[in-house]
Order: C-alpha cells, then sequence, then structure tokens
C-alpha cells in the first residue's frame, strides 16, 4: 500500500507492508551501532544518528526493462518505543553525484503485523518539474518497497 500527496517541491509517501514481523527484534536489527543488512557504517555527526552506504535497488519495470541501481546514504536514527511497537527516523540520499535517488526523510513504524514507513522526499537536485512527477513517484515507491523488504527479512 503507497500514498503520496505534493506540497511544494515536497512530496509526501505513506507505505506499508503487512506480515509476519518479530516486534521484539526491532530494537536489536535497527538500533545496533552496525546493520549488515542495510551496509557498510560510515561517519555521521549527529548524536544518535547511524548512517550506512549501500545500493538501492529501484525497480521500477515494466516488460523488459532492467532494475537500476542507486548507491545510497541510509541514515537511523534512535529506536523508540511507541503504544504499539517501535519507530526510528530514517532518512536516505543519493550516495554519490550520479545516483538518481530522490531525498527521504520519514519515520518508520514497527508493529505486530505491518511496517510502514511515512515521510518526504525530494527529487536530486531538490526541484520538482512537472515532467518528474510519475518517474519521480514510481522510482521513490521502488525505492520505499526496496528498503521496506530490507527491514523485514531483519525482522
Amino acid at each position: 500500500m503507497s500514498n503520496i500527496g505534493r506540497k511544494g517541491d515536497a512530496a509526501r509517501m505513506r507505505q506499508a507492508v503487512q506480515g509476519p514481523v518479530r516486534v521484539e527484534r526491532a530494537p536489536g536489527a535497527l538500533g545496533g551501532e552496525t546493520a549488515a543488512w542495510l551496509g557498510e557504517r560510515v561517519s555521521d555527526q549527529r548524536p544518535g544518528m547511524r548512517s550506512f552506504r549501500c545500493d538501492f535497488e529501484i525497480d521500477t519495470r515494466t516488460g523488459t526493462d532492467r532494475a537500476l541501481h542507486a548507491s545510497a546514504l541510509v541514515t537511523l536514527g534512535q529506536v523508540t518505543a511507541s503504544d504499539t511497537g517501535w519507530t526510528v527516523v530514517v532518512e536516505w540520499r543519493p550516495g554519490d553525484a550520479t545516483a538518481r535517488l530522490p531525498v527521504f526523510t520519514g519515520q518508520l513504524s514497527v508493529g505486530p503485523g505491518r511496517l510502514e514507513l511515512v515521510g518526504y522526499y525530494t527529487p536530486p537536485g531538490g526541484h520538482r518539474r512537472t515532467s518528474d512527477v510519475a518517474p519521480l513517484d514510481t522510482a521513490t515507491e521502488a525505492a520505499g518497497r526496496w528498503f521496506l523488504r530490507r527491514v523485514a527479512a531483519v525482522l
């Protein structure tokens, strides 16, 4: 399930997946100093934030198109308890100047049987043109699906 709304150059994204989620694993999997499931740890000077270099698979295939890979830096904040499980701040941005990956800032919620990613994204370069909307929405949804699949695999 996904939902994308717009406000200026940023657009809101909400995606969720349902299925077996071992909620009790969230603090260790999402809050540890390392996250081999995500990638190599890189320096982040912000307190409580941990950044990882990874390779997003942007699968927007229709027909014979191939999935695209985009270098990314993914940052996870501190895991905090919520009424139904856990939440963590999530950010991603292109890992190099050639990556065509939208910048995303939001929150991941982990609850019984459900993972939900909610936040805002901006296109590469920070400005959205009318011609960017459909491909960008598709790429952003694909990036969100990739991230949620990775999280689901470790929970």
